[in-house]
């Protein structure tokens, strides 16, 4: 595993995204690949600093900073790892679904990939969001950023008509609302600490 690989992709996706897109789709992907040398090692490396640093702050909440145990700290940073698998696999077959019936691909590969993509901006909000104070602020404002690029790369790794482009990212995120919501409670009620 290339640390400085994945770094720089980690990167360039916040930085540069649709030359990174255009990269990764040009290139013969495999998808257990992707699980393996990317998606993988980010999602747990993203943990492990988040882990690390809320046992330095504590834990953020509508209370302030929690000091968390070490062990409901590392509890949650599982639930982090299962809760972003569980939800670029759901939301994957939503996003491959609807780009099929608005004129696009259906191709639960490439929707897998493009969240993981998009998702590069609120991954970094996660680490930041451990910070006090301005974490956040700046959560919110690169979690807000995956949304703009959610919105860029549906015709990009899904070929949704432009037309149409609107309409798709829409519907994603009404149904994304819905069902996100359903699965943070159950997420939630497994993985969050009693504070």
């Amino acid at each position: 595993m290339d640390f400085k690989v994945l770094f720089n992709l980690f990167k360039d996706g916040i930085v540069k995204p649709e030359e990174v897109w255009k990269e990764f789709l040009s290139s013969s992907f495999k998808f257990e690949d992707v699980l393996k040398k990317y998606v993988a090692p980010i999602v747990i490396g993203v943990s492990l600093i988040t882990f690390i640093l809320n046992m330095i702050f504590g834990y953020p909440s509508i209370h302030g900073a929690v000091r968390l145990s070490f062990f409901q700290t590392l509890w949650m940073a599982v639930g982090n790892i299962v809760s972003f698998f569980v939800f670029l696999y759901v939301f994957g077959w939503i996003g491959s679904f609807l780009a099929e019936k608005f004129g696009g691909d259906r191709d639960f590969q490439k929707a897998f990939s493009m969240l993981f993509f998009i998702s590069f901006p609120s991954l970094a909000g996660q680490i930041l969001g451990a910070f006090p104070v301005i974490g956040g602020i700046l959560s919110l404002i690169l979690s807000v950023y995956s949304l703009v690029l959610l919105f860029k790369a549906f015709p990009i790794f899904l070929g949704v008509p432009k037309n149409h482009q609107v309409k798709v990212f829409i519907l994603f995120l009404i149904t994304s609302f819905i069902l996100g919501t359903l699965l943070a409670i159950v997420m939630g009620a497994l993985f969050s600490p009693k504070i």
